[in-house]
C-alpha cells in the first residue's frame, strides 16, 4: 500500500504485512493506528482509493457496479489514420498501436524530467 503525493512522490509507503490479509484490513491498519504515522488527507481534500480499499470520510473509490470501458472515455489518437482509439470496429492491439503507446510513455517520461529539471 503506498500514498503518492501531488508530484507523484510517495509519502507513505506500506510494503509487507505477516501473512495474508485483505487489503482493506491493511488499509484499516494503517489509517487507524497512530504508530504509523499515516498522513491523513486535509480536511476538505481527498484521497483517491483503488476498488479494494473502504471509503470512509476523506477517502474516495470508484463508483462500484458500473462497468468501464476503456476506449469509451480515451482522447488518444491513433497514428495510422488519426482516428480515435477504440473507434474501429477492430479494438485489438496492433503491433503499431504499441509503438504509439510507446512513444505517448516516452514523451509523458520526457515532460516529467524536463519539469523537475
Amino acid at each position: 500500500m503506498a500514498v503518492c503525493d501531488w508530484d507523484m512522490c510517495f509519502i507513505f509507503a506500506l510494503p509487507g504485512w505477516k501473512g495474508t490479509a485483505y487489503d482493506a484490513r491493511v488499509f484499516d491498519n494503517a489509517i487507524t493506528a497512530p504508530t504509523m504515522n499515516f498522513p491523513h488527507p486535509p480536511p476538505g481534500k481527498y484521497y483517491l482509493v483503488d476498488a479494494g480499499y473502504p471509503t470512509p470520510k476523506g477517502y474516495i473509490g470508484p463508483y462500484k457496479y458500473t462497468e468501464f470501458n476503456q476506449y469509451e472515455h480515451a482522447n488518444i489518437l491513433d497514428g495510422e489514420d488519426n482516428s480515435y482509439v477504440g473507434e474501429s470496429s477492430d479494438q485489438t492491439l496492433t503491433i503499431s498501436s504499441s509503438v504509439e503507446m510507446d512513444r505517448v510513455r516516452d514523451s509523458i517520461r520526457d515532460q516529467i524530467i524536463n519539469y523537475m529539471q
